[in-house]
């Protein structure tokens, strides 16, 4: 999958800056070599804030790993289920709309980590359909916790 000069790069975490953890730097240091290159970039979480005006940042709160309402079904998945799809569908579309003008998503850690489960699906249901390149940046896993 190689890069075009003039693909649109999303990043995708559950935290950004300000929030301190070191994915929050890493997705910090991505936004800034993209940008230093003329990839037009822009970084989507569940929380965190706009820190600069370089960086665009889009804050929604069902793609946070802390969010009430995804931990709640979570724990409860096989009593909620059709709770539990609702919550992917909604991701899902919020995902695919906010999406379409970007080319590649560089998910961190999103994919692999039991944190939001929702999210992981939906971005599972995203990648089946094709409607754009996914990148599973991984640098945790719960096989070594």
């Amino acid at each position: 999958m190689g890069m075009k000069r003039n693909d649109r790069i999303a990043i995708l975490h559950y935290s950004c800056a300000p929030v301190i953890g070191g994915v929050e730097k890493i997705i910090h240091e991505h936004e800034i070599l993209f940008r230093r290159n003329f990839y037009p970039v822009k970084i989507f979480a569940g929380s965190g804030e706009q820190c600069t005006d370089e960086c665009k940042v889009e804050i929604d709160p069902l793609l946070g790993s802390r969010n009430y309402q995804v931990d709640h079904l979570q724990n409860n998945f096989l009593e909620r289920k059709e709770e539990f799809d609702a919550i992917t569908d909604k991701i899902y579309d919020y995902l695919a709309n906010v999406l379409d003008q970007y080319d590649i998503l560089i998910a961190h850690n999103v994919l692999t980590m039991p944190y939001n489960l929702p999210l992981t699906y939906a971005l599972h249901r995203m990648a089946d359909t094709a409607c754009i390149k996914i990148v599973s940046w991984n640098h945790d896993s719960p096989y070594f916790y």
